[in-house]
C-alpha cells in the first residue's frame, strides 16, 4: 500500500504520515535508550554488589533516577551515617 491510497483510505494527508513516523522514530529511540540505561544499571548494581553493603547496592538506582544527588540527599535516602555515604561516593 503507499502513502497515496493509504491517505485515501485513513484520511490522513502528508502532515498526518510524517508525524506518525517522527512519534514511531521517537519511540524506538526511546526504547534503545531504556535498554541501554537497564543495562548499565545492571552493571553498577553488580560492580557494587562486589565491594559494598545492600543497602549501598541501590545507590546505582538512584543515580538512574536522578543523576543529580548531592552527598547528604543521598545519606538521607539511603538512611546511613555520612562517613559510610561519603566512603560509597568515592569508591
Amino acid at each position: 500500500m503507499d502513502t497515496c491510497s493509504a491517505s485515501r483510505r485513513t484520511g490522513l494527508g502528508r502532515i498526518g504520515w510524517s508525524f506518525l513516523h517522527g512519534v514511531h522514530t521517537k519511540a524506538v529511540d526511546a526504547l534503545l535508550r531504556i535498554r541501554k540505561t537497564e543495562g548499565l544499571r545492571e552493571n553498577w548494581r553488580a560492580d557494587f554488589a562486589e565491594v559494598m553493603s545492600p543497602r549501598l547496592e541501590t545507590l546505582p538506582g538512584m543515580f538512574i533516577e536522578s543523576p543529580y544527588w548531592t552527598l547528604t540527599g543521598a545519606r538521607m535516602k539511603l538512611r546511613v551515617a555520612y562517613a559510610t555515604a561519603k566512603r560509597a561516593w568515592i569508591s
